[in-house]
């Protein structure tokens, strides 16, 4: 019998032989593949395969299970096990792009100003999740939503306040309140007889503003 073969002198590719016929071919558990046996193998040793992701683009989770090949570390994002939307075969890091539709879990286990950029120091007060205003498209096209919503209404508003349309008194000289004074918009404001601002001319009751009916 041929005890050895001297692969340096063996023409063709190595699937010509090892074909689980005439020698060796692949085993049960050998990753999906259309590669030829030397695209990541060498004619010395089986063992220590290169991988050649060149014509992979999609299944990475086939093998990238943490069985067959590395997984998800544990500290990974919560998301589908659809590698390829993120990351790419040539390295898995950096990441270039999120793809948010394979994304589980809400916008701020990622978007806590650690893992991924969080509430800038501008941003309302609130107890909101991301998603309740934000979508997974643009952070800028924002559909507010005031349900859990902390601090004064004038602390985002200040800019829209119209002083001309919030009459304190007209006597003896025409005074008009600040957004200060009205930090709760909700509530009410009433116009006095005097600037003594003892006696209430008009009473308005409020809520004049009521941030659940969509507009002013």
């Amino acid at each position: 019998p041929v005890l050895r073969v001297d692969h340096s002198a063996v023409l063709g590719s190595c699937s010509t032989c090892h074909n689980g016929s005439i020698a060796l071919g692949k085993p049960v558990n050998h990753v999906p593949s259309g590669s030829n046996c030397d695209d990541c193998h060498t004619t010395t040793t089986w063992l220590g395969a290169v991988m050649d992701h060149g014509g992979i683009s999609a299944g990475c989770i086939t093998c990238h299970n943490g069985s067959t090949a590395q997984g998800k570390p544990a500290s990974h994002i919560l998301s589908a096990d659809t590698c390829e939307d993120c990351h790419r075969t040539t390295s898995w890091t950096p990441v270039i792009r999120v793809d948010h539709g394979s994304v589980l879990g809400s916008c701020s286990t990622c978007h806590n100003g650690s893992t991924a950029r969080g509430k800038p120091a501008g941003h309302p007060v609130t107890g909101n999740n991301c998603e309740d205003c934000h979508n997974t498209q643009a952070w800028g096209n924002t559909t507010f939503n005031h349900d859990n919503v902390r601090g004064a209404c004038a602390s985002c508003h200040a800019a829209d306040f119209k002083p001309g349309k919030h009459k304190k008194t007209s006597k003896p000289i025409r005074i008009l309140y600040t957004a200060s004074e009205l930090t709760d918009c909700a509530g009410s404001c009433h116009e006095y007889e005097d600037n003594t601002f003892t006696t209430i001319k008009k009473f308005r009751n409020g809520p004049e503003h009521d941030p659940n009916r969509g507009g002013w």
